[in-house]
């Protein structure tokens, strides 16, 4: 039974769920009804002030001459977006930083350093690439320096060590100055520690290192798999989740053993892809379509060795059964089977 602070949270959530709020074009409507009324006192009070200034301004008292006006600040507001009857004013300032293009890749190292690719895209107007590093955990960014030549693919990695790596340069001292970097020889036979797994260019899993960036393909791939989704960290325990379709079907690998071997767990929605997010031992598996539309979502409260449907659509996966045991899905439910068929 939940203890009383979670219970009280959970009324209070739903609780405020229950309180309908006003439509849009309501609030706007009254907002406008207050505005309206507050210029009509200001108008009436700026009466009264100009019929006692007129009095005043003629000064039959004085023949001084009159000073000049103290001119006034104008604001400089950055962009405005109106829409529905509501108006955003764009932010300014030194904490904002708005360079051409677009934003390409982002990488972090840890919570607080993080850095961003900013490209134009093919078709668009030349621009030259530029990257942004935060120290804030991406609350400020400011330009950092760009490699003085990269490659044309521009893989952005960060490292835990603080390294980064972009288009075959590393940086050690945050984007302040750049050194050259070897590519890796051959095949990559494991992960270790502190290295990433990237998805290559031509759909193969590969290996990053904070020393020279990419060292190669890893020798083990997942099994009759496509890939076209790889995590961008590994699991606290440290395991590598990719994702992709096998045989039709979306499915979802993970290698527990620094990439020497991999489990494969196929799913039974339609999809083009699975893309895996980790909370200690809960796993949740999410099937996208072609648009990136949710079919199904996954999980399992096991790290990941077997797999229930939630309520998002979706039907029991594929994962094949033990020597004696398999999971069935009866209505709902999860069951322990035996394969000769009781239960």
């Amino acid at each position: 039974m939940p203890d009383l602070s979670t219970r009280l949270a959970r009324e209070r959530e739903a609780l405020i769920d229950t309180i309908e709020q006003p439509p849009l074009p309501l609030i706007a409507g009254r907002a406008a009804s207050i505005r309206r009324r507050r210029r009509a006192r200001r108008a009436g009070a700026a009466l009264a002030v100009l019929a006692v200034a007129g009095f005043a301004g003629l000064r039959p008292w004085s023949t001084d001459a009159e000073p000049a006006p103290v001119a006034e600040p104008s604001p400089s507001p950055g962009v405005v977006y109106t829409d529905a009857g509501i108006t955003i004013n764009g932010l300014t300032g030194d904490r904002v930083l708005d360079p051409r293009g677009r934003v390409t890749d982002v990488a972090f190292a840890d919570p607080d350093n993080g850095y961003a690719l900013v490209e134009c895209l093919a078709g668009e107007d030349p621009c030259p690439a530029s990257l942004a590093r935060s120290t804030d955990g991406g609350i400020t960014w400011r330009l950092a320096a760009m490699p003085p030549a990269r490659d044309a693919a521009a893989d952005l990695a960060a490292f835990s060590d603080g390294r980064v790596v972009l288009g075959g340069y590393v940086t050690t001292d945050g984007a302040q100055t750049w050194q050259a970097v070897g590519r890796g020889t051959g095949p990559a036979s494991t992960v270790a520690e502190g290295q990433l797994l990237r998805l290559g260019a031509g759909g193969a899993i590969e290996v990053w290192s904070s020393m020279y960036g990419d060292r190669g393909e890893l020798t083990s791939q997942p099994e009759r798999m496509a890939v076209n989704w790889v995590a961008g960290a590994p699991t606290a325990t440290g395991g590598w989740w990719v994702g992709g379709t096998r045989d039709g079907r979306p499915a979802a690998a993970v290698t527990r053993d620094g990439g020497r071997g991999w489990e494969v767990h196929e799913f039974a929605a339609a999809g083009s892809t699975a893309q895996v997010s980790v909370l200690g031992n809960r796993v949740y598996v999410t099937v996208l379509g072609p648009d990136r539309e949710i079919s199904a979502i996954y999980r399992s409260s096991d790290a990941g060795r077997l797999f229930a449907p939630t309520g998002t659509g979706g039907s029991p996966p594929r994962t094949g059964c033990p020597a004696r045991w398999c999971r069935c899905w009866t209505g709902g439910c999860w069951r322990w089977a035996s394969t000769t068929g009781g239960t």
